[in-house]
């Protein structure tokens, strides 16, 4: 399969662009930052979900804000079996405050990031994976401070903005 940016033409990374960082933003703005018509920024938009490059949206939740500050990434060896891959990550998955696991390649099987209120929150959800038996042993960074955490994708390409001085819109925005 291609890579998917390839098929991105310039008002493709634009539109993507502009809802990254708003995905509320009105049709009708986007058009007119554009300065194309609504019903092409309604039917490439269409498109980009259609085609699974848009998969959703979301509000960015503050989670320290609701108290799950305590932050950690998890090494995990696990124990070989058939389809172990399927099987560990079903049993992961049903922890609460696991928010991302990922299979991997070299010492570990898995990487994954936890969320809990404190360390001993933390070490029960620790206890509650080396429960499945499905795991050999685990290797645990808290995350002292998040210094950067970015989901978005953006694209190098001028956006326009109309009536204004400036010419582009910068990620800082």
């Amino acid at each position: 399969m291609a890579p998917r940016r390839s098929l991105l033409d310039d008002t493709d990374k634009k539109i993507l662009n502009i809802l990254q960082k708003d995905c509320n933003i009105p049709l009708d703005k986007i058009a007119k930052m554009l300065d194309i018509s609504k019903s092409t920024v309604h039917y490439r938009i269409k498109r980009l979900e259609s085609e699974h490059i848009i998969d959703g949206y979301h509000a960015k939740v503050n989670f320290s804000r609701l108290g799950d500050d305590f932050q950690a990434i998890i090494h995990i060896r696990a124990k070989y079996s058939k389809n172990y891959v399927e099987k560990v990550g079903k049993e992961l998955s049903k922890i609460q405050g696991v928010w991302a696991i990922y299979n991997v390649l070299g010492d570990n099987d898995f990487i994954i990031m936890v969320r809990a209120v404190n360390r001993e929150e933390l070490m029960n959800k620790l206890e509650e994976m080396r429960s499945t038996n499905l795991i050999e042993r685990t290797n645990t960074t808290v995350i002292a401070r998040i210094l950067k955490e970015e989901e978005r994708l953006f694209f190098e390409t001028e956006i326009p903005i109309p009536n204004s001085k400036s010419t582009l819109i910068s990620d800082d925005e």
